[in-house]
């Protein structure tokens, strides 16, 4: 059985990745999202550039296993995909690729969010097994 201390022990430090981690992370995201809807009504490549490097820096703060990891890492693939349809640049789609399967592989069988994260996958994977094709 736990003793009080090392039960109090872990308060702290939950706390602290709460407040230092999970938090800015958090901010992070929604900012990026703030910015690819601008680029969705303005399409300017330098806000889902802006978005993109938020993403990143928000996916790169949280450990695996975070409840968020997976969140920030389908946002940064469909950012990639985004990116991939006006530019097509064969890296951003592979990119996409990359974090999408990150993404599944960090959402558990049993989360509602599988789905839509395999079918963002799905379709990346379309778009670049579709690319530089006539």
């Amino acid at each position: 059985m736990k003793t009080f201390f090392a039960i109090l022990g872990a308060v702290p430090r939950a706390l602290a990745y709460e407040l230092f981690v999970e938090r800015p992370a958090r901010r992070l995201n929604r900012r990026a999202g703030e910015l690819r809807q601008r680029y969705s009504e303005e399409p300017n490549l330098a806000y889902l550039d802006q978005a993109i490097e938020l993403m990143k820096q928000a996916a790169d703060r949280v450990q695996n296993g975070s409840p968020n990891k997976a969140t920030y890492l389908t946002n940064l693939g469909r950012a990639f995909s985004t990116r991939f349809k006006a530019n097509l640049r064969r890296e951003d789609i592979e990119r996409a690729v990359t974090y999408l399967q990150e993404a599944v592989a960090n959402t558990p069988a049993s989360s509602p969010d599988r789905a839509s994260r395999l079918e963002a996958l799905a379709r990346a994977i379309h778009d670049r097994d579709g690319a530089g094709r006539p």
